[in-house]
Formats: structure tokens, sequence, C-alpha cells
């Protein structure tokens, strides 16, 4: 979303001045965003699991396992 803010601030001890700013806005639905951020190339809408995301599971004794082997 490419927002601009238009306005003029004058230097003084305060800082005063009138920000302008677009009227664009989406609102609170979500869905009708373009551009959907994406993980695995899975577009995050709805609610989605670690199995439709592509991402597996893994348990805090799994990941100790993981780095043992690691930094061992």
């Amino acid at each position: 979303m490419n927002e601009k803010i238009l306005g003029k601030i004058k230097t003084q001890s305060k800082l005063k001045g009138v920000l302008k700013y677009s009227s664009y806005s989406v609102g609170d639905d979500y869905n009708i965003l373009k551009n959907k951020p994406q993980i695995e190339g899975v577009e995050l809408k709805d609610n989605k699991t670690f199995e439709e995301l592509g991402l597996l599971e893994v348990s805090n004794t799994e990941l100790k396992e993981m780095f043992d082997k690691i930094f061992n």
C-alpha cells in the first residue's frame, strides 16, 4: 500500500503543522487485500494449519536433539 502524507511543518520551538493524508483505506477486510503474504507459496488467508503451510511441527525435545547434534 502506497500512501502519501502531504503537508508543511514549520520549524519553531514547538512543532506545529498540518498533515494531510490520502483517504485510501482497505478497512478491516483482510480478504480483499492484494498480494497477501505467503509461506512456502501458500497465501496467508483463513486459518491455515502447519501442514497446509508445508511446515512440520517439532517438539521442544526434538528441537533440542537437533541442536545438540549440530553443536556437540
